[in-house]
């Protein structure tokens, strides 16, 4: 690896992310879990959200998927040059203020799963506009990360981040308005 992450300003235009917003608004959006996929929690001192997942089988997804396999791939080109598989989950999330909603420090892969594969980076495409909200930073760990992307830059609209998915972060509370996202994780082969 060559980087930590790779940030894309505005890496999505508007008229795309409004028609990602179209598909979300139609999600059937749940209190956020967390841990393994054996074993999925609620935990609201852990993480405040609600998510929705897209289907890679609809065809209303299709254009999402194929976006963010474009910026995963472009990013390991890039920085990463991890063995990758498929993009597992496309998950759209909601932090509220009225919830505090936020995410504690994590890793988003489980380096302890029975799986034969592992997440091995994670994406994250803003898609509010940074007047629309206010908190809801998103925070690499410093132990990981000696350099940071600006958090205005992470705030802006259309802006796409990619790091490897081991890295832990987390979302500080959103204080007022709500906070909208996509989160996508692409698998490859476990860790090594």
């Amino acid at each position: 690896m060559n980087s930590s992450w790779q940030l894309w300003e505005k890496g999505v235009s508007d008229e795309v992310l409004e028609k990602i917003l179209e598909v979300t608004n139609k999600l059937k959006l749940e209190e956020a879990q967390v841990g393994t996929d054996a074993r999925p929690i609620t935990d609201s001192n852990t993480r405040r959200s609600k998510t929705g997942f897209l289907n890679a089988l609809n065809p209303e997804h299709e254009n999402i998927y194929a976006l963010c396999t474009n910026f995963f791939y472009q990013a390991n080109t890039n920085a990463f040059g991890v063995n990758l598989s498929r993009l597992s989950d496309i998950q759209y999330t909601e932090y509220h203020a009225e919830d505090e909603g936020f995410y504690t420090m994590h890793q988003d892969c489980f380096l302890e799963s029975e799986k034969l594969i592992d997440r091995k980076l994670s994406l994250t495409i803003q898609l509010s506009d940074p007047n629309e909200y206010e908190g809801g930073d998103f925070v690499f760990d410093t132990a990981f990360v000696s350099t940071r992307p600006d958090r205005r830059l992470l705030k802006q609209k259309g802006a796409v981040l990619v790091f490897p998915s081991f890295m832990t972060h987390k979302v500080e509370p959103v204080t007022k308005g709500i906070r909208k996202s996509l989160v996508a994780w692409i698998d490859g082969p476990c860790w090594r």
